[in-house]
């Protein structure tokens, strides 16, 4: 419920909210008239899934749907810890079925309501991706409890806050280690009554009074106490947004804020694409590889949700390292990845070229233009001509197929959400023959907005994030006075539907800052810019920088730093960057570069400075070292002129600063690896100031650009 805090914010402004609803020129929905998002059945004929409300309501749809089909691929050692048998898969893995997964809720619930869960309760995981996960998941929501998701790689005293502000009863951990760490603080925490663990070396004989395992087998458990079914508007969970300043925000999510946006990413995408090439997400035979991480709503609404709704199976990935030498073993259908993924193999064929033969290098560019033409001519409706089409269909089959393989070579559809995805980068995608789909959305929006349309490039928006998804609404504001301004105008982007969080956990003045109703409509301010495609008649929207982020030069002139930094870090030299200005004469920038491309550059010495510079490099012995070299700067400088050669001149950092990884170790990372730019700035303020001919440190980590 809205507070009466909140409600006098309200506008009287019907006329933006009319016009804020997406509707594609025939009047309809991609197909479906008056898109209804209350209604818990898929509005496609025929249906895409079986009606469903709250995610309880969706595990037992699933099951009854499904039954035997494989779900979960789990690694052999904590299948087998958690009863299943069998002979492993080519990539090592034993398969849960629907059906085995149902059960694994049954006894998980028997264990929550021993510890004392009852409805409202919160319920903490801090796991990696595993078999357990949704177990604990689904027996958490079987109760009418919330869960609380966590991450292994988050600092304890993260881990101590998020269980003091949830007011977390249990936790759920997946490695002794953790256990270790969290148990000592049932005396320091008032809500916190057990710690339990399901790490595959724990002792789950019995012998421990702490194994999830143990608690799962016991009889009590195994008897399956009856379900407590959730309400719609109850809340399922309350997830900490990583956040790039100060303490993490706990985000509210109703079993209908989730479910919602997973109908709706099920329903979307045309009947025709659905059926040129499988456009949605609803088909029952795909698989996909889960190495996003369930504690992040975008990994979890996609795979955990949509695959539970849709009937495909998901290869379980507890150690993200492992991510190439999965991707030929298990074959996937579908990828759900983050831009890393596809930027690490963009990097990597670009810096691989250059070592090949003259004859493959020539192959490999023809094979990247060839695939080029044929997206644009797809994007376009348009066929290759018959020439064209055998010059392309042989160097896909002596060259693109090749690449493909390294994906399993079934991949029909991929991904890619969390940031935004370079258009350099999904071009080179496309090319290689793996339809990428770009999106948008946040944890507070349950988390998908806008997506692109799978199978109809020919409606997508060159480097845009796509269109609304059915009943959402994207509005696009004014800074200025929170008017909507046209298509084409950059603004701040406001969301509006049924997957609009509930609200920020404990916190009603940040809940008030993002919250505005208008005329009956509550709308959620992303802090994000953005414009709608000008004459676009499909609403296709494009993210153009985050509001907080952006600063203004001393001459007036604003820089939104985050496609700048995105377009620098395509540059081979450079892994990470931070842009700085705020009221300054000039920009600059902090530069994390690639050491490895830094020292390969060296020792090959293909230039007079790289040639001077490749003593020093190879005898350098750690990052830092190599960061302080004079050449390394020299280089950096004249890297990042030529990555952001063409934008305006007063974008251009005229200063730079080498400096070493933005790790989570250091604080500088959020769990999803967002860098938290106030962190970095405050760390690096005395090496700016320097940058800048105030003092600090710029002798030691920057060169000043003297033209």
């Amino acid at each position: 419920m809205l507070s009466k805090a909140l409600l006098r914010n309200k506008r009287s402004l019907s006329s933006v909210a009319a016009r804020a609803v997406t509707t594609p020129p025939d009047g309809t929905y991609m197909g479906i008239p008056s898109y209804d998002p209350q209604i818990t059945a898929s509005q496609r004929d025929p249906p895409r899934f079986s009606p469903f409300s709250t995610l309880y309501e969706l595990g037992q749809v699933a099951t009854a749907d499904f039954g035997d089909r494989p779900r979960y691929g789990a690694v052999e050692s904590g299948a087998r810890t958690f009863g299943l048998d069998g002979t492993p898969d080519e990539s090592g893995r034993l398969w849960a079925s629907f059906n085995d997964c149902n059960d694994m809720v049954d006894r998980a619930r028997g264990a929550l309501v021993n510890m004392g869960v009852k409805p409202g309760d919160r319920v903490a995981i801090i796991s990696r991706n595993h078999l357990a996960w949704p177990a604990v998941a689904h027996a958490a929501w079987s109760l009418g409890a919330v869960l609380v998701p966590m991450y292994e790689q988050q600092l304890a005293k993260d881990w101590h806050y998020i269980l003091k502000d949830s007011g977390a009863s249990v936790v759920v951990a997946s490695r002794g280690v953790i256990y270790d760490e969290v148990k000592p603080w049932t005396s320091s925490i008032d809500s916190l009554e057990h710690v339990v663990c399901f790490d595959d070396s724990f002792d789950h004989t019995g012998g421990t009074l702490d194994s999830f395992v143990a608690m799962m087998n016991a009889d009590g458990a195994a008897s399956a106490p009856s379900a407590i079914p959730p309400m719609k508007d109850d809340m399922g969970v309350l997830m900490y947004t990583s956040g790039t300043t100060g303490n993490p925000k706990g985000v509210m999510l109703s079993h209908e804020n989730i479910c919602s946006n997973t109908r709706a990413l099920l329903d979307f995408g045309s009947p025709e694409a659905a059926e040129a090439i499988g456009g949605t997400l609803s088909r029952g035979d795909d698989v996909s590889l889960a190495f996003l991480p369930w504690a992040h709503i975008y990994g979890q609404t996609l795979e955990m949700h949509c695959g539970h709704a849709a009937g495909f199976a998901s290869a379980i990935v507890e150690d993200t390292a492992n991510v190439a030498v999965d991707l030929p073993l298990v074959r996937p259908t579908l990828l759900f990845s983050v831009p890393t993924l596809y930027k690490r193999i963009y990097d990597g064929l670009n810096a691989k070229i250059p070592t090949e033969s003259p004859i493959k290098q020539k192959l490999i560019r023809a094979a990247l233009a060839s695939g080029v033409k044929k997206a644009e001519a797809e994007a376009k409706q348009e066929s290759l001509g018959a020439f064209d089409n055998f010059k392309h269909n042989m160097l896909d089959k002596i060259v693109l197929s090749k690449i493909r393989d390294r994906f399993g070579g079934r991949l029909r559809a991929s991904f890619s959400g969390g940031a935004s995805l370079a258009p350099e980068v999904m071009d080179f995608v496309n090319a290689l023959g793996i339809p990428v789909n770009n999106g948008y959305g946040l944890t507070e929006t349950s988390p998908v907005c806008a997506s692109g349309f799978l199978g109809e490039p020919h409606k997508q928006v060159k480097g845009g994030c796509g269109v609304a998804l059915p009943g959402t609404r994207c509005s696009i504001r004014s800074v200025a006075d929170e008017s909507e301004v046209e298509d084409g105008i950059e603004g701040e982007l406001w969301v509006a539907g049924p997957h609009i969080m509930q609200g920020y956990w404990n916190n009603t003045e940040a809940t008030e800052e993002v919250i505005r109703e208008e005329d009956g409509v509550r709308w959620f301010r992303t802090g994000d810019l953005a414009t709608k495609a000008a004459g676009d008649a499909y609403g296709n929207v494009s993210i153009t920088g985050r509001l907080k982020e952006q600063y203004k030069l001393e001459n007036g002139k604003y820089v939104a730093p985050a496609p700048l930094e995105e377009t620098l870090c395509l540059n081979s030299f450079v892994t990470q960057a931070i842009l700085y200005g705020d009221n300054e004469v000039f920009n600059v920038a902090l530069i994390v570069p690639d050491i490895e491309q830094v020292r390969k550059w060296a020792d090959e010495a293909k230039s007079p400075e790289a040639e001077a510079a490749k003593a020093a490099v190879a005898g350098a012995e750690t990052e830092a070292q190599i960061c302080e070299l004079p050449a390394v700067k020299d280089l950096l400088l004249v890297e990042t002129k030529k990555a952001l050669a063409g934008i305006k001149k007063y974008e251009i950092p005229k200063n730079v600063a080498v400096v070493e990884a933005f790790t989570a170790e250091r604080g500088m990372l959020t769990p999803k690896l967002s860098i938290k730019r106030p962190i970095v700035v405050k760390h690096y303020a005395e090496t700016i100031e320097g940058l800048y001919g105030r003092g600090g440190l710029g002798g030691k980590h920057g060169l000043v650009d003297k033209e």
